[in-house]
C-alpha cells in the first residue's frame, strides 16, 4: 500500500492526525499490552521507554528536527491505554503499522527497528502475567501469543509455517 494512502486511511478510517502514521509502530506493543485484558504497571513503563527511544531516534534520523513532539505521543499513548480500546481497532490499526513498516524500509527494516519493535512486544508479554499462579508454559497469555505469532510474521521476520 502506498504511504499516502495508508495516511489517508489513518485519518479518514481512524479519525487520528497525519503525523500520527510516525506512532504506528507504537501499536502492535498496544495491541499486545491489552491482549490478556488489563494494563500493568509494568507494561506501561516499556511501552514509555520504546516511545522516548523512539522519538529520539526519529529526532536523530531528522538531523535534530522533531518530527512528532512529546506531547502527541503522550496523548496518543493515552488515547490507547486510558480504557480498553475495542480490539478490531487495534488489530486494524496494527495491520496499519505493518504496511507502513513494509513500505518505510529505510525507516524501520534497514536500522533493525523491525527487530527492535518485535522484541519490545516481546517484553511486554513476558514482562507481566494476569494470573497467578501459572503453569509452566502459561507465563505468556494464549491471546498474547497469537498477537505475538501474527507480529513475527508481519514485520517478516519469520514465515508462515506450511
Amino acid at each position: 500500500m502506498p504511504r499516502q494512502r495508508i495516511i489517508d486511511e489513518l485519518v479518514s478510517q481512524y479519525g487520528l492526525n497525519e503525523t500520527d502514521v510516525f506512532l504506528l509502530n507504537l501499536v502492535p506493543i498496544l495491541e499486545i499490552m491489552w491482549a490478556d485484558g488489563k494494563l500493568q504497571d509494568a507494561e506501561i513503563s516499556i511501552l514509555n521507554e520504546y516511545a522516548c527511544e523512539w522519538l529520539a531516534y526519529l529526532a536523530e534520523v531528522a538531523d535534530g528536527e522533531l518530527i512528532v513532539e512529546p506531547e502527541q505521543i503522550n496523548a496518543f499513548i493515552e488515547r490507547f491505554t486510558r480504557a480498553r480500546p475495542d480490539p478490531e481497532l487495534l488489530a486494524g490499526l496494527s495491520q496499519l503499522a505493518f504496511e507502513w513498516i513494509n513500505a518505510s524500509p529505510k525507516l524501520m527494516r534497514e536500522r533493525g527497528k523491525t527487530r527492535e519493535l518485535y522484541e519490545y512486544c516481546l517484553d511486554i508479554a513476558a514482562a507481566a502475567v494476569s494470573q497467578y499462579p501459572y503453569g509452566r508454559r502459561a507465563r505468556i497469555h494464549e491471546e498474547e501469543h497469537r498477537v505475538l505469532h501474527r507480529t513475527l510474521l508481519a514485520l517478516g521476520l519469520a514465515e508462515a509455517p506450511v
